[in-house]
């Protein structure tokens, strides 16, 4: 049998000075997502489709910087299912190769959906084609 293979890019994360490496998306946020930064090769975060017009191999990452108030967050959250939350005022977006973000104070950091600690500057870069996934 053979397989088709493909290559993705990956993404590398500096948080507080500590390397880390993600496939699909780095996501650092308060806990009702009024403060949030997150990072996307992939488009989709669960059921939502928070990253709209990323790819996991155009060498880029989509970066959201979010400040949201509280008035905002049913508005935005109603919209992510099909992409529509943007563009939005209170989100600031990006597609870069490289970002550095300086939160403010320390959030907690998931990567590819895993905890990995907590941080208030991270870095990120993407490094292109750098994996290849056979299906």
């Amino acid at each position: 049998m053979q397989g088709v293979r493909f290559t993705v890019d990956l993404g590398e994360a500096l948080l507080d000075g500590r390397l880390h490496l993600f496939v699909a998306h780095l996501v650092a946020r308060t806990r009702f997502w009024t403060r949030a930064f997150v990072a996307m090769n992939a488009q989709s975060l669960g059921p939502w489709n928070l990253g709209p017009r990323a790819h996991p191999n155009d060498g880029l990452l989509d970066t959201y910087d979010a400040h949201l108030p509280p008035n905002q967050l049913l508005p935005v959250r109603s919209r992510l299912h099909h992409g529509a939350h943007l563009p939005h005022p209170g989100i600031k977006e990006r597609r870069t190769a490289a970002l550095q973000v300086d939160l403010g104070r320390p959030l907690p950091v998931r990567l590819d959906g895993v905890k990995v600690g907590t941080a208030r500057v991270i870095s990120v870069r993407v490094q292109p084609d750098a994996l290849t996934v056979v299906i």
